[in-house]
């Protein structure tokens, strides 16, 4: 997980960024962008063409600027794309949005990411979680861990998946990460995937 300052300080560091490009698409001279953030044009090159560090502090004000989220400025050349799901509200349910992709290295056979809308548990508000999807034959792979999962005849929340009672068999219950959010007993999953990689920029 991203969790420690150096890590996020760090994260960048092996990564190409898009500020040239969501600052052209914005029609944002370099003095524009810098007066902006509170730099000089001179920086803003610099980071651009990276010359400078790109930190977690220089990625918020830029993503502020261009009124996108941070990883939106990240791009790995040659890495895998994982799916945006969508947007987590305040319930822990998976709201659908319109689809878009964002490029990092996961330790995931089929990763899966989602970004929160709010504050859930001890994940923070734009924190991108990342999911490795399991086939449902693995489904008790999920046990005991936070995940992304969804009962057969439901919308796939942000939960803990237990085990349900032992006479129900393949049948889990899931207990959701939201509070004042009522649990979920012996039901089927449609969908199974634990968490891998937490992503914070604050």
């Amino acid at each position: 997980m991203v969790g420690s300052t150096s890590d996020r300080q760090d994260i960048d560091r092996h990564m190409e960024n898009r500020i040239r490009k969501f600052r052209k698409q914005r029609e944002m001279t370099l003095t524009d962008l810098a007066a902006k953030i509170g730099t000089t044009p001179q920086s803003i090159s610099r980071l651009e063409n990276g010359l400078m560090t790109l930190s977690t502090g220089w990625l918020v004000k830029l993503a502020d600027a261009f009124h996108i989220h941070p990883t939106d400025l990240l791009e790995q050349p040659d890495r895998e794309t994982i799916p945006l799901a969508g947007l987590i509200g305040e319930d822990g349910v998976l709201r659908d949005q319109q689809p878009s992709r964002f490029t990092l290295e996961a330790p995931s056979i089929d990763p899966l990411a989602v970004r929160l809308a709010t504050q859930i548990g001890n994940f923070q508000a734009g924190d991108v979680l990342i999911f490795d999807r399991l086939q449902n034959t693995a489904y008790d792979h999920a046990l005991d861990r936070d995940c992304l999962a969804a009962p057969v005849d439901g919308s796939p929340i942000l939960c803990r998946v237990i085990a349900a009672e032992p006479t129900r068999s393949s049948a889990y219950t899931l207990v959701p990460l939201a509070s004042g959010t009522l649990s979920i007993h012996n039901t089927q999953l449609s969908l199974a995937a634990p968490l891998i990689m937490r992503i914070s920029f604050f």
